[in-house]
């Protein structure tokens, strides 16, 4: 049994060969591109959960109470001071532009 290619055979086969390398080149790009993607989206999830990780620190709490004076263990919170006290540290209030 005869196992050699004719001349139409064989330049069939390098052209598919050439296609084939083309398309794993392609690929590769691809891939190439959604592993940075992954690796754009992991770490700003880790910055996020790092963010998350950090407690809000609320401003100073306050008694109303025929009057209003400071109280760290008072059940009220000046609106502004809250809304700033977010903003200085990184977050947004809605409201905000």
């Amino acid at each position: 049994m005869d196992n050699k290619l004719s001349d139409s055979e064989r330049a069939a086969y390098i052209m598919a060969c050439g296609e084939r390398d083309k398309r794993i080149a392609e690929l590769e790009e691809r891939l190439n591109l959604v592993r940075e993607q992954r690796d754009n989206e992991l770490r700003t999830n880790s910055e996020l959960e790092n963010r998350l990780a950090t407690p809000v620190r609320l401003p100073e709490r306050y008694y109303v109470d025929c009057g209003v004076g400071p109280d760290p263990n008072g059940d009220w919170l000046y609106y502004s001071e809250v809304a700033n006290t977010l903003r200085e540290q990184g977050f947004t209030v809605e409201g905000d532009a």
